[in-house]
């Protein structure tokens, strides 16, 4: 188990790419533990989703997977 949070903590790059495609095929896919993000109706109260409904909320997390992705590669290709 040591030697896997080792591997992680050297190799961070591929948790944040990882990550930022989980969220984005999430949003793309509808998945309603992504476009969901808390239990009952809390994330309908969030400042985006009153503003721009359900498909600007999955936009929303899809960007941020997005840019989450892209971080993970700009530090990949800087090591």
């Amino acid at each position: 188990m040591e030697n896997i949070f080792e591997f992680l903590r050297s190799h961070f790059e591929y948790v944040l790419i990882a990550g930022g495609l989980l969220f984005l095929i999430g949003a793309i896919l509808d998945w309603k533990w992504i476009s969901s993000a808390t239990v009952g109706d809390k994330a309908r109260h969030a400042f985006i989703f009153e503003v721009w409904g359900e498909k600007g909320y999955r936009v929303f997390i899809g960007i941020c997977g997005l840019v989450l992705a892209i971080c993970g590669l700009v530090f990949l290709v800087l090591r």
